[in-house]
Formats: structure tokens, C-alpha cells, sequence
């Protein structure tokens, strides 16, 4: 079964209807985030969204479901380009999750998350990266323990910085949402 499940029919050009535009540029009037869960063909979309809404922090939720099942260089290209037009908008951040279910099984090891990391590592700084380990999803495709030694792996290979790590697994995301604890 492909995650996420599409339950409605998706068209080109939702998130581009003047009506919702509108509205979610309310948020930045309350300074709250928009969070993004999309999938790797909708982020040309998403780009024109967030140039059409400045004023709005918006933070992509899982990598924007690259398809690392895949693992075709044409695929990872196509979305690494479109991750690195989103990076350069200073109002996206993005969220280091999801990366068992883009796999599309439970046989996903640390090798398999290292290209989609270090390229969010290498377009984003740490101050606009923020993890999350997406637990209650996470048991259809493995195990929290499992994927949260993963990622430490890749973030060890990386050689990321305690600095970075602290920004990345928690700082980053308290100051997204605005949490004082």
C-alpha cells in the first residue's frame, strides 16, 4: 500500500485556488505555521504557494515524500531540485520525517535516508530543519528505536554537528511553533 493513501482525487493546482491562498494567509497575520504534507510531485505547487503567501512560515512534513523506494537517479534529481527551490524561500522549513514510509516497507536501513538528509542538510541550515519521529505511523513500516538509530547513523556519517543535532532535534522546532518549554 502507497503512503500516504489518497483518499481524494488530487488536481493540479489546489493549493493554488485563490479561496484557500486567502485563508492561509491568515496565519501569518497569528504568526502560526502551515504544515505541508505533500507528495514529491505536488512540491511545484507548493513553491508557487509560498511565494504567493510571504507572510506565512510553512514547514514540509517529511522530506515531501521523496520516493526513496525508487531509488532511480532521475526521481531523487527531480526532487532535490524542487527541495532546493523550496529551501531558498526563507519562510519553508522543513521537517526530517517520514523517511521509513517513503520506503514503502520495513527492509530500510540508514543507507538508504543518507542522500535525502545530507541534501536537506546541504539547502536548509539547521535553524530551519526539525525532526519528528511520526510514531504512530512508524509501526507499519518498522520500529521507532530502529529508524531513530538510523537516523542517528546518517547523522553520524554526516558528521553533523552536536550544534546542528541540537538545533535539528528540538531548538529548531520550538522556535517554528513558538513553544517556551
Amino acid at each position: 500500500m502507497r503512503y500516504p493513501p489518497r483518499t481524494l482525487e488530487k488536481t493540479s493546482g489546489f493549493f493554488l485556488n485563490q479561496s484557500f491562498v486567502s485563508g492561509l494567509r491568515t496565519l501569518g497575520k497569528f504568526n502560526m505555521p502551515f504544515d505541508l504534507l505533500v507528495e514529491a510531485d505536488q512540491l511545484d505547487d507548493v513553491l508557487k504557494l509560498v511565494k504567493l503567501a510571504p507572510g506565512v512560515t510553512f514547514n514540509l512534513n517529511h522530506l515531501g515524500y521523496p520516493q526513496i523506494s525508487n531509488n532511480s537517479k532521475a526521481s531523487f534529481d527531480t526532487w532535490a531540485d524542487r527541495i532546493s527551490n523550496l529551501a531558498q524561500q526563507k519562510n519553508v522549513h522543513c521537517k526530517l520525517s517520514g523517511l521509513p514510509q517513503c520506503t514503502g516497507g520495513t527492509n530500510w536501513t540508514a543507507s538508504d535516508f543518507e542522500p535525502f538528509v545530507r541534501h536537506i542538510l546541504d539547502v536548509f541550515p539547521p535553524s530551519r530543519i526539525n525532526y519528528a519521529g511520526n510514531w504512530f505511523i512508524l509501526n507499519k513500516y518498522g520500529d521507532y528505536e530502529s529508524m531513530w538509530r538510523a537516523v542517528q547513523q546518517v547523522m553520524d556519517d554526516l558528521k553533523v554537528s552536536p550544534e546542528s543535532r541540537a538545533l535539528i532535534f528540538g531548538k529548531a522546532a520550538k522556535m517554528l511553533y513558538n513553544l517556551s518549554v
